[in-house]
């Protein structure tokens, strides 16, 4: 009889903890998803884009000082360009970063 009884408890043992985490990770996921919000649909139309190519510029949009330290805050832009390297469109993304240094 003990033969048979432990690899069933063993298959049981591992179904039952398989399905706890993935229980688990379905919480983590709805967790994530109120955080960052539920992903949005993007939709793709036939146009064809005016701009060639497209690059990504830190901008300096303030400046602070801060208990003796100066505090800068940059923020990112995409800018698209067309083949002659005319401006066509900036925009800025929500990529923001901050630096520190003695003033």
């Amino acid at each position: 009889m003990s033969e048979k009884f432990w690899p069933i408890v063993m298959v049981i043992l591992i179904v039952v903890s398989a399905s706890w985490v993935q229980g688990d990770m379905l919480k983590i996921d709805d967790q994530l998803s109120s955080y960052y919000g539920d992903s949005e649909q993007i939709e793709v139309s036939n146009q064809t884009n005016h701009y060639s190519y497209v690059e990504f510029e830190n901008r300096l949009i303030n400046r602070r000082i801060v208990n003796g330290y100066v505090v800068e805050t940059f923020q990112e832009f995409e800018i698209y360009k067309d083949e002659k390297g005319s401006l066509i469109k900036e925009r800025p993304t929500n990529h923001i970063n901050y630096i520190r240094y003695r003033n």
